[in-house]
């Protein structure tokens, strides 16, 4: 293992949680796609450990440890999720993962700056605000070594959640609303989401070119970014009869990349 890297069992300040816990959402196995696959398959050739931030019940977790991950950080700021995930795990899985509990925005208090071989986001900056999620991008780029990869997965303003306010977010591009999908109270007022999670307080949808800006401002090289249709997802995340999408973003931190400006 590399010199920077954390191992598995290193003085992390965590410990495996027992216990267990059905929650999290009843499709998540089905949110595997080429953004994610691809990014797998880079994280089991990386050295450094590799963070999934956001990871809920760790769907995306398994297919890192199944994929030959060396060591990754399941990271959620919810502890069911972890308890969940962690109950799961054979003897020989708690050597490459450890759970750590918190908000993926302060992990650079705890993780070295340019240690890890990749971070996967899915389905996390959507319940972040705006200038949370520029700030996420300039953690991601700090804490990721050079050649270093990011994959972010984000719902997108073409979902159901957003399918009563297609006109306001219209209306915000046409008068270039810097975030069209950013989730107010008018917005909210239009949008029927009933049968969403009871638990999801969504702070802006981003789409491809939020995502593409983003990671460029904080210094990142973004190798593809586009939409993801997603027909195995629930109704509510349908969109005029159709398949919502998310949106889907890799990125690498480039070897002689220079520090993100400073707000």
């Amino acid at each position: 293992m590399a010199e920077n890297s954390i191992p598995a069992n290193s003085d992390l300040p965590v410990k495996p949680l027992d216990g267990q816990n059905d929650i999290g959402w009843a499709y998540a196995g089905a949110e595997t796609d080429d953004y994610i696959t691809d990014f797998v398959k880079f994280a089991a050739t990386t050295s450094g450990p590799v963070a999934d931030l956001g990871c809920g019940p760790g769907h995306n977790v398994k297919l890192l440890l199944n994929a030959g991950t060396k060591s990754i950080i399941a990271n959620d700021i919810n502890e069911d999720h972890l308890k969940k995930f962690y109950k799961t795990l054979s003897e020989e899985e708690t050597e490459r993962a450890v759970a750590l509990r918190g908000s993926a925005l302060t992990l650079n208090k705890i993780i070295k700056t340019g240690t890890l071989g990749g971070i996967l986001a899915a389905n996390l900056l959507h319940f972040l605000h705006p200038s949370e999620v520029r700030n996420a991008f300039r953690l991601f780029h700090e804490l990721l070594a050079p050649g270093g990869k990011l994959c972010v997965i984000a719902f997108s303003t073409r979902c159901g959640v957003a399918a009563g306010s297609q006109e306001l977010i219209r209306q915000r591009r046409k008068d270039g609303a810097e975030w069209p999908g950013l989730v107010t109270a008018d917005f909210q007022e239009a949008t029927k989401r009933d049968e969403a999670s009871f638990e999801m307080a969504y702070k802006v949808l981003l789409n491809p070119e939020e995502l593409r800006r983003e990671a460029e401002a904080a210094g990142f090289h973004v190798e593809k970014a586009g939409f993801i249709p997603r027909p195995d997802y629930p109704a509510w995340f349908f969109i005029d009869n159709q398949p919502g999408m998310s949106s889907g973003l890799i990125a690498v931190k480039n070897p002689m990349s220079e520090p993100a400006n400073s707000p």
